[in-house]
């Protein structure tokens, strides 16, 4: 897991809760591996992603 997914889950108080949150790696069908990409761990934790792809991550982009 790279460091900036790691800054990533730091918003979250609750240690267990961010521990859980973080062990649940999400399956990328590109690579074939459990890896974090940086906005997926974004969208787990509430932040704005860097690379919008649902319409509600577009549309807050816009009013940004």
């Amino acid at each position: 897991m790279s460091f900036i997914v790691y800054r990533d889950f730091a918003v979250v108080a609750d240690e267990d809760e961010r521990c859980a949150a973080m062990v649940n790696v999400p399956f990328n069908p590109r690579t074939g591996a459990r890896q974090w990409p940086p906005d997926g761990a974004k969208r787990v934790v509430g932040q704005r992603v860097d690379w919008p792809v649902a319409a509600d991550e577009k549309f807050r982009r816009w009013l940004a």
